[in-house]
Order: C-alpha cells, then structure tokens, then sequence
C-alpha cells in the first residue's frame, strides 16, 4: 500500500528519468503559467519574482525558470493535484499554477477562474506513463497496449477531444 504502479499523462525529461521508466510518449503538450485576469501586478514570467507558484517539480518551467535564474527568486508550492492550485490561485492564495495548457484551461472553467496565460516558451513536452524505475514488466504490458490505443486511432481521438485551440 501506498506504491504506485504507474503514472499517466506524466511529462517525459531527462529529470524524471532518473526516477522512472516511460513509454513512448503519446502526445506532446505546452505547460503555461496561469495568473489571475485582475492580477494587473503580473505580466510577464520575470513579474514572478519573489511570489509563491504552485506548479510540479523537473517540469519544463521549472528547468526554464532555472536557465533564466528565476527559480531561485520564487517560492515553488507543490500541491496534491492541479485542482488544488487552481483553487488556491482562486482565493489569491498564490499568485500562479504551472500546468498544462488544457488542464488549466479547464480548472479555470470548472472554477470560474479568470485567467491570463505567461507565455514561457515551452515548444511542447512528450508525455507518456511512467513506471516504477526498473518495472520492466508492467512497462511492456502498457506500451503493448498503447501501441494498440494508437494503431486503432484511439489516442488521436482522445488527445483531440481535449484539445484546446491555440491561446
């Protein structure tokens, strides 16, 4: 109890690898910066500075924020879902979630939550399903089956029902 067998729609990088095997990715996403609309003090990702974020640990805007020298100078929040953050962006609790770009869009429709996206230059992240480093086994028997998801046209399908148009 309390082990996780895998993990789906995980962004793939050469951090996380250290931690997991992956699947061939599936899909690629954009992972964007969400403030709120009527935050006028926030504009660009530099406006950041000093202010708590809640946003997921080796994502690209983490090692973004890294090569601008920005991590350091803001206070990185995890949280136990995207949910969560975009509630706590919500009550002003936060002043930004890192997501991705579909998954905020959204949270912020469920919640009523106006936002604004900072753009950070992410060209898109491969996403797969993670395993346990070393779990071969369980690895293969998902990446058989995603291949099949994808031959059938299934994944597309998916990918494309969530999909939002370009923001």
């Amino acid at each position: 109890m309390g082990r996780i067998d895998c993990i789906a729609g995980i962004e793939i990088n050469k951090k996380r690898e250290t931690f997991f095997d992956f699947t061939t990715p599936y899909y690629m996403r954009k992972v964007v910066v969400f403030v709120r609309e009527d935050n006028t003090n926030i504009q660009t990702i530099h406006d950041l500075r000093w202010q708590v974020v809640a946003g997921d640990r080796h994502s690209f805007v983490e090692e973004y924020f890294n090569q601008i020298g920005l991590r350091s100078q803001i206070r990185l929040y995890q949280t136990d879902s995207k949910e969560t953050s975009m509630l706590l962006l919500q009550q002003k609790t936060i002043v930004a979630v890192i997501a991705p770009l579909e998954v905020g869009l959204y949270l912020a429709q469920k919640h009523h939550v106006k936002i604004k996206i900072l753009d950070n230059l992410d060209p898109g992240s491969p996403v797969g399903i993670a395993v346990a480093k070393g779990n071969t086994k369980l690895l293969k028997q998902i990446e058989i089956s995603l291949q099949k998801l994808k031959q059938e046209g299934t994944i597309d399908s998916i990918v494309a029902k969530w999909r939002s148009p370009k923001k």
